[in-house]
């Protein structure tokens, strides 16, 4: 019955050790969405020109790239070790210059290193360098950095083509402008259609009340969030509350809402 067992979960798995690299790239390109397989595919058959004043900056393989898991893709550098979920294009009017904003947590509270972004276009046989012009830290100091790691925005102001602002497809992040990168970020650009009204949602860290009883004033919140134009409130709800009155609150605002979207 044993060898039954082992037979059958080994023919039960088998596929996946055998899948084309076509096939692969398809499944890496739906489980792994931080990833540009699709302008990969594009310029596979380019990988050796694509590189810049002779082995500087080359393009990673996407098969060798460093993940921590299937989310985080991770650099190590001389002061720390960068895990990059996914990354942005932002051309919004209030920012200064177009950036590429890059979701990271970083086992540092101040990172020091001097970073740069190798940025990918589409059709581009080599990158353009840009220096990290920024590390935005993603958390309130009052509350606390006692923990291991932490969360930052890398910021990279992407250089004009030919005068023009041109939609970078990817970017990786290294210690040394010329490093062969360990990591290779998708990056999002989403625009608006015309005429739809822009949605705005709003997060709240994680919930953890002890001794106070901020019930009221969290019903307040979300009702001015809602009147101020927030279409969708995110609250994190990673335990049981210790404070009954919050666990109440959330099984009646949060729970709900779940349900009916599963």
């Amino acid at each position: 019955m044993l060898e039954n067992i082992q037979r059958s979960t080994e023919q039960s798995y088998e596929p996946d050790f055998n899948l084309t690299d076509e096939e692969t790239l398809i499944r890496m390109e739906a489980e792994v969405p931080n990833v540009p397989v699709k302008f990969w595919r594009s310029v596979e058959k380019k990988l050796h020109t694509m590189q810049k004043g002779g082995n500087c900056a080359q393009m990673p393989n996407i098969f060798e790239l460093a993940f921590e898991n299937l989310v985080w893709q991770q650099v190590k550098t001389s002061n720390g070790t960068f895990s990059l979920y996914s990354a942005y294009f932002d051309i919004r009017p209030l920012s200064p210059a177009p950036t590429i904003r890059i979701l990271s947590i970083i086992d540092r509270v101040v990172p020091t290193v001097p970073a740069f972004c190798q940025i990918w276009f589409e059709n581009s046989t080599q990158p353009v360098i840009a220096n990290v012009s920024q590390y935005r830290f993603l958390w309130n100091k009052a509350w606390g950095t006692g923990n291991k790691i932490h969360p930052f925005s890398i910021e990279c102001e992407v250089p004009s083509v030919n005068n023009q602002t041109v939609v970078p497809v990817a970017v990786s992040v290294v210690e040394n402008s010329c490093d062969k990168a360990s990591n290779l970020v998708k990056v999002t650009h989403r625009t608006l259609e015309p005429g739809k009204n822009k949605s705005i949602a709003v997060c709240i860290k994680r919930l953890h009340f002890v001794h106070e009883e901020p019930v009221l004033k969290l019903i307040e919140y979300l009702e001015l969030v809602r009147l101020l134009g927030a279409e969708k409130v995110y609250i994190y709800a990673l335990e049981p509350q210790p404070n009954p009155k919050v666990e109440r609150f959330i099984r009646y605002f949060v729970f709900p809402i779940y349900k009916e979207k599963n």
